[in-house]
């Protein structure tokens, strides 16, 4: 099972104006029971697009309009003895999603991902329903993050600091109690 994962990286490393951005990629992985159990649970689905929604929430959170993503034989563990799963497993995949081609080791996909419209698409009600399993995992993604920020008040920073260095003890480290 391969599913996206990213870094963040400068847009200057695709010669682009600075700005920080999201730089995707996928991990190898055995397929496995986990990955039956999803499909049973989400037919005509699979996990490398709920994580690629994943990835638009987070970018979204971040303020971003575009993310970037490795090609296929830029990928570190490309091998040319499986070149057509390489292209399949990326840059097929984010063409799917309008990603651009910007230099020999990346593409630029928009956020949001552009989707093509349901009149063009063979079966419409699978569609439709894999779209709004996408939407939930963006809208709640992106909801997580942003709480995740406004849970980072000084009380919050606060509360977790004096768990790690109780009060009667503060700036005073003793390594007895680590």
């Amino acid at each position: 099972m391969d599913t996206p994962t990213f870094s963040y990286v400068n847009t200057d490393l695709f010669g682009l104006e600075p700005m920080l951005t999201m730089f995707v990629t996928r991990n190898q992985t055995d397929r496995n029971a986990e990955l039956e159990r999803f499909r049973d649970t989400f037919k005509q689905n699979s996990p490398p697009y709920f994580c690629l929604a994943a990835v638009c929430g987070i970018a979204m959170a971040n303020g971003m309009r575009a993310i970037f993503a490795v090609k296929d034989d830029a990928q570190i563990a490309y091998d040319t003895r499986y070149a057509d799963s390489f292209r399949n497993s990326y840059s097929a995949f984010w063409r799917v999603f309008g990603a651009e081609e910007i230099d020999q080791q990346a593409y630029q996909m928009s956020i949001p991902l552009q989707l093509n419209p349901l009149a063009d698409v063979k079966h419409r009600a699978r569609a439709v329903a894999r779209r709004r399993n996408w939407l939930e995992i963006i809208r709640s993604t992106r909801r997580a993050m942003l709480e995740d920020r406004t849970s980072h008040t000084p009380a919050a920073i606060e509360e977790v600091s004096s768990a790690f260095f109780p009060l009667e003890g503060r700036g005073q480290h003793d390594e007895r109690n680590t």
